[in-house]
């Protein structure tokens, strides 16, 4: 889970990913959602499930950038 474990960001916005009594969170816009793995390298999150992120490895083979369904965000920490 610590692969996934960063700040991304398209501006303005800024996704932190981190890691809790062995769960995933995203935190956005002020609020924090619990990350479900649906897929390997895709999570869901939303009171249904309804919402997805997708976790896309660089060129070093390290977790890079995280896709939604309209925005694509660079890990900058």
């Amino acid at each position: 889970m610590n692969e996934y474990v960063g700040s991304y960001s398209h501006a303005p916005t800024t996704w932190e990913v981190f890691c809790e009594r062995k769960q995933l969170y995203v935190k956005f816009d002020g609020n924090e959602h619990v990350l479900t793995k649906s897929g390997d390298i895709k999570f869901t999150l939303g009171a249904q499930n309804e919402n997805e992120l997708v976790f896309v490895a660089g060129k070093s083979g390290k977790i890079d950038f995280l896709f939604t369904e309209i925005y694509g965000a660079k890990r900058v920490k």
